[in-house]
């Protein structure tokens, strides 16, 4: 006898098995529709259990509940994205000029100065304290500045 593992073979004896299993042990909004897509491409529609037919209607009539956040509406970006704007040109102006600075934020600068990259630019560095002051860290201050460019510009467009 050869000492190589054997390989697992398997069959899939009843269409849509996996499928249907999974619908009675594991909540429903789990269910990613490209499965389902998936196994109709493989068996036809013929063959469906009505377990399954049941949960694709469902899902199709917007009764099952998607996992994951929701994005934010577009008036909800819009808002976020004056907000950072607002907070970036306050930062930036504080970087320039202490002198003209609010004791709270010059607080706020002072204890998160140590936290910035040595050499970076200083929009760079008003992003990143914008971020922070935003949501907490800075890991998301490109992403903040794309947002604020899209929604908020600092700049006003110009007329063609």
């Amino acid at each position: 006898m050869s000492d190589k593992p054997r390989s697992r073979f398997s069959v899939e004896l009843k269409p849509y098995f996996k499928l249907k299993r999974d619908l009675e042990d594991v909540h429903a909004s789990r269910i990613e529709p490209k499965e389902i897509a998936c196994e109709i491409r493989k068996h036809g529609i013929e063959k469906m259990p009505e377990e399954v037919v049941s949960f694709l209607c469902d899902h199709l009539d917007g009764r099952i509940d998607r996992r994951g956040r929701k994005g934010l509406t577009p008036v909800e970006k819009q808002l976020a994205a004056r907000r950072a704007a607002l907070c970036y040109v306050s930062i930036r102006a504080a970087l320039k000029d202490r002198s003209s600075t609010v004791p709270e934020l010059l607080a706020f600068l002072d204890e998160n100065a140590l936290s910035l990259p040595e050499g970076a630019a200083a929009s760079e560095k008003a992003w990143r304290l914008t971020s922070i002051l935003v949501s907490g860290h800075q890991g998301e201050y490109k992403s903040l500045a794309n947002l604020v460019s899209k929604h908020a510009p600092l700049t006003p467009k110009r007329a063609s």
